[in-house]
């Protein structure tokens, strides 16, 4: 990873002194926090300036509109590193479309909210299935889903209208993974198999 260093701040030149302004002082502050979270390789998410939102979500809703999909047996069993990536990326919306994508990983899910309101939305998990092979890798569904657009909720929620060709997913993916803090969602679908050079489940996920 290249890093950009920060350029020396004049305030010699608005302090005779020598002295650093108390503004300054502040700016100089901002900067080197913002760049440490890079250069340590935390991403923006742990950064106060950062370019996507990370407050702390409502609780995950539950409701018929939610879309509940089993995980084989075991499944929770992850790494110790995803697991903490998995808290890490807890609460970042991804803001793609017409509305975000945000991740709770106390459910495993990540949820589609449209701009409609919080009740239109679709969820899916990250974690594989043994009898659903495509599920586990939803962000290239949920995103094309957000780039649709539709007069109102109701239309939107309609199953028809969450059912996208697998070109299309592909497309939403590749525009999503541009996404500011995408990486952070990205790295906790299911890994890829040989059947998915683009990343994209074949089938419906």
């Amino acid at each position: 990873m290249s890093h950009q260093f920060l350029a020396p701040i004049p305030f010699e030149r608005e302090n005779p002194n020598g002295k650093m302004s108390p503004t300054r002082f502040v700016a100089l502050c901002v900067l080197v926090r913002c760049h440490m979270c890079v250069l340590s390789d935390l991403t923006f998410a742990n950064c106060n300036v950062r370019p996507c939102s990370v407050q702390a979500p409502p609780p995950a809703p539950d409701g018929p509109d939610v879309e509940q999909q089993p995980a084989y047996e075991g499944a929770n069993e992850a790494p110790t590193d995803l697991d903490e990536r998995s808290q890490r990326a807890h609460g970042v919306q991804v803001h793609i479309g017409n509305g975000y994508i945000v991740y709770y990983a106390s459910h495993n899910d990540f949820y589609a909210v449209c701009s409609h309101g919080s009740r239109c939305r679709m969820t899916r998990t990250r974690l594989a299935s043994g009898t659903r092979p495509n599920q586990g890798r939803p962000l290239g569904l949920l995103a094309a889903w957000l780039l649709k657009p539709q007069a109102d909720k109701a239309s939107h929620t309609l199953r028809w209208n969450k059912v996208f060709a697998y070109d299309e997913r592909v497309a939403a993916r590749q525009q999503f993974a541009l996404a500011a803090c995408a990486d952070l969602l990205l790295g906790l679908e299911r890994p890829a198999r040989a059947d998915e050079p683009d990343g994209e489940p074949l089938g419906m996920p």
